[in-house]
């Protein structure tokens, strides 16, 4: 069983989407995601690279609620 969290996992994989074919990785869609741990111990999250605090958590993708400004061309 391969560890996803290893260092194996190098960032370049990450950024060209070949994390997706590692072991232990599951690839999906959804509105809404329980995250829990199975280790008695806390676990941090991180989303992103952004800091959002400990496990269990519940994301939630919420249509419509972003809006985005920028310069044409």
């Amino acid at each position: 069983s391969s560890d996803v969290c290893s260092s194996d996992l190098r960032l370049p994989r990450i950024y060209r989407g070949r994390h997706l074919e590692e072991e232990g990785v599951v690839h999906g869609r959804a509105r809404v995601v329980q995250l829990s741990s199975l280790s008695e111990e806390r676990v941090w999250l991180e989303l992103d690279g952004e800091p959002l605090g400990w496990l269990p958590a519940r994301v939630e993708v919420v249509p419509d609620a972003l809006c985005f400004f920028g310069v044409p061309g």
